[in-house]
């Protein structure tokens, strides 16, 4: 509700942004654990400042081992926002839904002994162009043996359509290993 509450988190209306990312910030303070900011820029007809928030939770057998959970913050009005960035997109499921199962999953497991490392990841950005988790997909871009990621599970639109199955693992021949894995 409070997410949904802001004007808009379309990317291209700066107070939205600065709302979102703050509002996270404290939420996330709020449940005891220690949010970071994640910074870079989009270009569309101007640069776009904005951020990833992330909070990594350390795992204690296999710290360097990371499964990352990440859900995208951003939304947009369709048609509206194509014309007027400031139109009103509170998009409550597309994905105030996959936010909010984040927040739930940090409050959860901020306190448990986990045998990996996990990094819960709000991404921004998505609905330009994936921009948020291309962002993040640089820190794997060339994997070497030993790759620290086991896998990232995507939240989006949770329920969106009762029909639709309810999650789908994507791999290729490269990452076939670590998705079985995980």
């Amino acid at each position: 509700t409070a997410l949904s509450s802001i004007q808009t988190r379309h990317m291209e209306w700066d107070p939205g942004t600065a709302a979102t990312l703050a509002w996270l910030q404290e939420t996330l303070l709020a449940l005891g654990t220690t949010p970071e900011l994640d910074s870079f820029s989009i270009v569309r007809h101007r640069e776009i400042p904005t951020a990833n928030v992330e909070v990594l939770l350390p795992g204690r057998l296999h710290p360097e081992r990371e499964l990352i959970v990440g859900a995208h913050w951003d939304c947009i009005a369709y048609p509206e926002s194509f014309a007027d960035s400031s139109a009103r997109a509170p998009g409550a499921d597309d994905n105030a839904t996959g936010v909010a199962a984040l927040i739930e999953l940090a409050r959860l497991l901020r306190d448990q002994p986990l045998e990996c490392s996990v990094r819960l990841v709000w991404f921004a950005a998505e609905e330009l162009r994936l921009g948020g988790s291309a962002h993040l997909a640089r820190r794997w871009r060339d994997p070497a043996p030993g790759d620290s990621l086991l896998c990232l599970i995507n939240v989006d639109m949770i329920g969106y359509d009762p029909d639709a199955p309810d999650a789908a693992l994507i791999y290729d021949e490269r990452t076939a290993a670590l998705a079985a894995e995980a």
